[in-house]
């Protein structure tokens, strides 16, 4: 006759080789919630709008970095987009006051073109349909406002039917 206690002990020794087999399989991961290593990084570092700095806001995403709550974005300045006399899209030049940043958003109102923003001598193009906006370009407040230029590609065949609208960089001189 077997004791409880040696049962247990048998049951136990099963546990941990079960236990062994699925660690040196890999199946340990299933067990075991991970995320992917770009998420543990993105995960503890700061965002643009709880450390405004150049590193953490230059070319980052303005919605992802928690930059275009209402009352805290403004549109500063935008222009019509005008082919044949006729507004066909919109560029805009924003900033949001707690990210310290700047950055372009076209509008292809018919949203069947491509288009593309160009901020601070950069150009961004995307294939979604009807708006695109830059990454952002960090103003430590107010002493540099980037130029912002929107265009529409009415053609992908050729590039002289292009239409675009520019909003020029504005000097600011520092505080005397």
């Amino acid at each position: 006759m077997t004791s409880i206690t040696t049962r247990r002990s048998k049951k136990g020794e099963m546990v941990c080789l079960l236990i062994a087999l699925l660690l040196s399989s890999g199946m340990a991961v299933f067990l075991v919630p991970q995320l992917p290593f770009h998420a543990q990084a993105a995960a503890t570092a700061l965002t643009c709008s709880e450390q405004p700095t150049a590193a953490t806001c230059n070319g980052q995403d303005p919605e992802a970095q928690g930059c275009t709550s209402p009352g805290d974005v403004r549109t500063a300045d935008q222009a019509d987009i005008l082919a044949g006399g006729r507004a066909i899209g919109r560029v805009e030049r924003r900033y949001s006051l707690s990210c310290h940043s700047w950055w372009g958003r076209v509008f292809d109102y018919s949203g069947t073109h491509a288009i593309n923003v160009t901020i601070a001598g950069k150009t961004y193009a995307d294939s979604f349909p009807g708006e695109i906006y830059s990454p952002m370009v960090f103003d430590p407040p107010y002493a540099s406002v980037p130029a912002v230029t929107g265009t529409i590609l009415l053609s992908a065949a050729s590039s002289d039917t292009t239409v675009s609208a520019t909003l020029p960089a504005i000097p600011v001189s520092p505080p005397a």
